[in-house]
């Protein structure tokens, strides 16, 4: 299995993984030249024949980074190279079984909590601690940082960032390629491409 990153998300999700007996990680990074040719032992690949080879063996990848902009593209890169797309979920998790849907290539990390009839879209990163109450929606490829919350029936686009600590209460819509930031309190919806901070969120 491929982690596609090697920074700190990716080397959360390589202490989660390794706990697990049998698994061959490798780790890609392509744009830190400088870095050591392994993390902890793991080997580090850092060219597309490398990754392609790789894949030959175990075609699956986890989508490694947090920006919500890379992850798309680490998703459609890997994807391309012939990757089947592998959905993180850490053991410490709790995510409900009352019809929550969680699409290909998401991460969920330690111990999030995934309530009832929550949708979580495609290479979507639920970070540590993080709270997704009953009816929520995320989009595609979004990041929802350590311990944020978002409460009943919120709705986010694609691509959407939000900060460590957020708060989103009920009913709030949040628009692709928003951006709200580390412990703002969002009371109002979020138009696209929007950033919104503090409490209450402007």
């Amino acid at each position: 299995m491929i982690i596609a990153g090697a920074g700190g998300h990716a080397r959360e999700i390589l202490d989660l993984l390794i706990k697990k007996a049998g698994e061959e990680i490798f780790l890609f990074d392509n744009v830190n030249a400088a870095a050591a040719d392994s993390i902890n032992g793991y080997a580090l690949i850092r060219t597309a024949e490398e990754v392609k080879a790789q894949l030959q063996n175990d075609p699956r990848f986890i989508v490694g980074t947090g920006n919500p902009a890379v992850r798309q593209k680490m998703y459609e890169l890997f994807l391309a190279w012939g990757g089947q797309p592998f959905t993180f979920i850490a053991a410490t998790a709790l995510v409900s079984e009352q019809q929550t849907t969680i699409d290909e290539a998401a991460n969920i990390m330690h111990d999030a909590f995934i309530s009832n009839h929550v949708q979580i879209g495609k290479g979507s990163l639920i970070n540590t601690r993080a709270h997704l109450h009953h009816n929520v929606v995320t989009g595609n490829f979004c990041e929802i940082g350590p311990a944020a919350l978002l409460l009943g029936n919120v709705h986010i686009g694609h691509r959407v960032f939000i900060g460590a600590g957020a708060i989103l209460l009920p009913g709030i819509d949040v628009g692709d390629d928003a951006i709200i930031g580390a412990g703002a309190v969002v009371t109002k919806p979020v138009a696209a491409k929007q950033t919104v901070k503090g409490n209450p969120a402007v």
